[in-house]
């Protein structure tokens, strides 16, 4: 409720100040025909696997910069700095462009309404599909390369502006190939456009993971409701690409590739994702193992830590489990205590299987063992679950 009241508002507050006026002003758009329909898949895959190489090419970068650095920490944007303008400068004298450099809004502007490859001959405007294919190549290969160093080599910037860009070449691009190679089917400016939007929307989705966002971002800035079925068909493609190369999106990788797990850090949404996650991850277990009966170790054992349940493990294996009453009794009466036989379960196991093995068992504990070397790293009680629970549930977004 919160997020769609601020996006109403913010919607609200920019027509009321600028009007309804879209980022990228857009061509009349017509529906697009069958050619065009054959094409939005090959676009939004190749916008998808620009966006899956972006992300592991900048990961791949930033990673090797912190953990196995060549050079000082401050030249490694100088290096990012100075290569960019090199690229940008390069572009520039090829094809007279510098879409390189900052944002690309202009660049982009000019794609989306056929300006790429026009130029004026005794005062008629002409088009030159080799000279934009040429330029759209370009562009892509160097705002590419450039923006991968810029945030792989610590520099500023973001990757929102960068993959609209990179996915309105590649729609461009496929469609000026298929222009030059099937002439006979030639796509209407319309139609390139419509590419050169499901290019967009595909290479951010791909990146971000969010098809929906992707989709309404897109929508938003071009105000063009006629484009929707096409963006719903490239963001299942581009979704189905990312999720089958890449684990996580980008944000998320950042965060894992600095140290930090998401979802040790943000509460379960509901019970089903909650009985899900892995049991080593979100439960905190008892440690303490006993690893000898004799009675000055069982004694210690139950005056240092205050738990019902002790897992034995004697001559590294595991016995099965004890009670703190089982042991007390033992010691009163000078005998060997009676080990139940224990559940065991991995800390890779979700919740939800902890609970079943809880159930199942004929004591009130699981044992948490390594499945590498068969360690037992400590025990679980129905407890321990229902404090972690208690505590997530009372946690609030």
């Amino acid at each position: 409720g919160g997020v769609i009241l601020a996006s109403v508002t913010g919607a609200f507050t920019v027509w009321a100040v600028i009007g309804a006026q879209p980022a990228f002003a857009l061509q009349p758009l017509v529906d697009p025909n069958w050619p065009a329909y054959v094409l939005i898949p090959l676009v939004s895959a190749l916008a998808a696997l620009i966006g899956v190489a972006f992300q592991r090419s900048c990961l791949y970068l930033r990673q090797m910069r912190m953990n196995k650095p060549i050079m000082p920490a401050w030249l490694y944007p100088v290096s990012a700095g100075l290569m960019t303008w090199f690229l940008g400068l390069t572009v520039f004298i090829l094809v007279g462009r510098l879409g390189v450099f900052g944002l690309g809004y202009h660049d982009m502007s000019d794609a989306l309404t056929n300006q790429f490859g026009r130029q004026v001959e005794n005062g008629i405007v002409v088009s030159d599909l080799q000279w934009a294919l040429a330029t759209v190549f370009c562009l892509l290969i160097a705002k590419f390369i450039a923006t991968v160093l810029a945030y792989g080599f610590g520099g500023c910037g973001g990757i929102f502006a960068p993959t609209l860009f990179f996915g309105t070449m590649v729609g461009l691009l496929v469609a000026y190939l298929a222009e030059l190679v099937f002439p006979e089917n030639s796509l209407g400016p319309g139609e390139e456009t419509v590419l050169a939007v499901v290019g967009m929307s595909a290479c951010l989705g791909a990146v971000v993971r969010a098809p929906i966002t992707s989709i309404l971002i897109v929508f938003e800035m071009t105000h063009q409701f006629s484009i929707v079925p096409a963006l719903m068909l490239g963001a299942i493609i581009s979704q189905s690409i990312s999720r089958y190369f890449n684990q996580d999106n980008f944000y998320t990788s950042v965060l894992k590739q600095d140290g930090a797990d998401i979802e040790l850090l943000m509460p379960p949404r509901d019970l089903g994702s909650w009985l899900s996650m892995p049991v080593g991850e979100h439960v905190r277990f008892q440690r303490f193992i006993l690893r000898s009966l004799e009675p000055e170790d069982m004694r210690s054992a139950i005056a240092n830590h205050k738990v019902a349940w002790f897992p034995v493990v004697l001559h590294h294996e595991l016995e099965g489990v004890v009670s703190r009453f089982e042991i007390e009794r033992a010691l009163e009466h000078g005998q060997r205590p009676n080990i139940a036989p224990a559940m065991v379960a991995s800390p890779h196991d979700t919740i939800g299987h902890v609970q079943r093995l809880l159930l199942e068992s004929t004591c009130d504990a699981v044992v948490i063992r390594r499945n590498r070397d068969g360690k037992v790293l400590g025990i679980v009680t129905m407890r321990a679950l229902l404090t972690e629970e208690i505590a997530h549930s009372s946690q609030r977004y």
